[in-house]
């Protein structure tokens, strides 16, 4: 079985997933394209574990304490917001139409942004052979949901 965490995001190169095999190796996946993603997610073997981040599960917006905006600049927030609830949601429920583990997890469940001192640990500690460093916050996302289905 597989187990699966991804990071969703209504934007290029918006979902990035991080995939655990049975033989504890670790790779990530970026999509450029949505469509690319759902493709993708239909070839997956049934049943594995998937944690998706779902940012429609939580109701308010996360925000820079204290920063100001020119006029427009939070519509502008609010459509990407809304865009990416929706695309998060859409994950959940293809996912589970096709037979998937689905856990579903709030923003603000997940916490803190993880960096990558803290993905190498885990790594370690649970002795998973990473095919390429995570960089990229997206990336680490996708594993921080990973861990949501062990």
């Amino acid at each position: 079985m597989l187990r699966i965490g991804i990071d969703p995001a209504f934007r290029k190169d918006g979902f990035t997933v991080c995939i655990l095999d049975h033989e504890k190796t670790v790779s990530f996946k970026v999509f450029k394209q949505s469509r690319n993603f759902f493709a993708w997610i239909n070839d997956i073997p049934s049943p594995s574990k998937i944690a998706i981040e779902n940012s429609n599960l939580d109701s308010f917006m996360y925000n820079k304490k204290g920063s100001r905006e020119p006029m427009g600049v939070y519509e502008k927030r609010c459509m990407s917001v809304g865009k990416n609830q929706a695309m998060s949601q859409l994950a959940v429920d293809i996912c589970q139409d096709l037979g998937h583990v689905v856990f579903s997890i709030k923003p603000s469940q997940k916490g803190k942004k993880p960096e990558l001192k803290w993905v190498m640990r885990i790594s370690s500690a649970y002795k998973f052979k990473l095919l390429s460093i995570p960089n990229k916050e997206d990336e680490r996302d996708a594993f921080k949901m990973l861990l949501y289905t062990l």
